[in-house]
């Protein structure tokens, strides 16, 4: 693994790395060899994503082939830790990437990740905050307003959040509100760089 990612970094995404990757996996059968397959399938697929160059029927199945890829390291990291939240993470993140490009099932099966992590930490804010996220993402506002208050209930004091509801509202065209959250953040945490960014 060590040399595949050394030879990532120098050379880029190329199909050496990839052939290593895969014999790592294939050897140390666990999560984070998976994770690390998954992750370069995932510069693959963004690369694939930002190209203008390449004919279009040719991206598509360029996207799909990759998206299969990525998609298969990630689920074969679960198999092998299902109770690392990270894995639930990582795939939730890749469903909600493709979104946009209308992946059918995409937005179901984040939900459903995202979901594994109350069951591994019921009482961390995170899985709603990245609920709210993906439901940003698809457009489903009101949802995003309740989600952000869950996390609140967990974590009054989650500054991140705060700022995450700030933006929203922003976006969302309520200045009044936006202000608010601004304010309540700030006060919350002072000192705080993310707060004085705000």
């Amino acid at each position: 693994t060590a040399r595949a990612l050394a030879t990532l970094n120098k050379e880029g995404a190329t199909d050496k790395v990839e052939s290593l990757l895969l014999t790592s996996a294939k050897l140390l059968r666990n999560d984070l060899a998976y994770n690390n397959l998954a992750d370069f399938y995932s510069l693959k697929l963004r690369a694939i994503t930002l190209d203008t160059k390449t004919p279009q029927d040719a991206l598509v199945e360029q996207f799909r082939t990759t998206f299969s890829k990525v998609e298969n390291a990630a689920l074969m990291s679960i198999q092998y830790d299902p109770t690392n939240g990270a894995n639930w993470q990582r795939i939730g993140t890749l469903y909600q990437s493709v979104i946009p490009f209308k992946v059918k099932g995409a937005y179901e099966g984040s939900k459903v990740a995202y979901q594994k992590l109350y069951d591994l930490s019921p009482m961390s804010p995170e899985p709603d905050v990245l609920l709210a996220r993906l439901e940003l993402v698809n457009g489903n506002k009101d949802n995003v307003r309740k989600l952000i208050d869950q996390a609140l209930v967990k974590k009054p004091n989650a500054i991140d959040v705060m700022i995450f509801r700030s933006n929203f509202e922003l976006e969302d065209g309520n200045q009044t509100d936006a202000l608010a959250w601004a304010v309540k953040a700030v006060k919350t945490e002072p000192r705080s760089p993310n707060t004085l960014y705000q």
